[in-house]
């Protein structure tokens, strides 16, 4: 019984490490294409082509970096479990940031591909995160 509780409280540690890792090393990629330190709500809006997809190309390195980790893993897991556990959570910080890079990037080139006017409401925020999840939970 201690035991499953120990890998659960070690597995919500982890996740929790990743999620906020995630989003900081994606807002600090984000403040290095832009220039300045993004909105963290609100309008994400974003017309330069160039950062939309120097940001798109981030989230795919994120995907790459979780590949290359997955392929060493085994190796990896060899060297006791401290290195097992370290290599677990690269594995979710790279994933959980390719998933934060992936959302803003989806906000950055939505409201591009609109003209900042959105789909429907005449541009307002509220309506256009409202088509937004539903067109990335279409596609994601």
């Amino acid at each position: 019984e201690d035991h499953d509780w120990d890998h659960l409280c070690i597995h919500g540690e982890d996740e929790f490490i990743a999620f906020a890792l995630g989003l900081l090393i994606t807002q600090t990629v984000r403040t290095a294409i832009t220039g300045s330190v993004p909105h963290m709500h609100g309008l994400q809006q974003n017309s330069n082509k160039k950062q939309i997809r120097l940001l798109f190309a981030f989230g795919t390195a994120c995907f790459g970096s979780i590949l290359g980790i997955r392929s060493l893993q085994p190796v990896l897991n060899k060297l006791g479990e401290k290195m097992k556990r370290f290599t677990n959570l690269l594995i979710c910080v790279s994933a959980s940031t390719m998933a934060w890079s992936f959302l803003f990037w989806g906000k950055w080139r939505f409201w591009q591909a609109t003209h900042n006017k959105g789909l429907i409401g005449g541009g307002d925020v509220m309506t256009a995160q409202v088509v937004m999840a539903m067109i990335f939970s279409l596609i994601g």
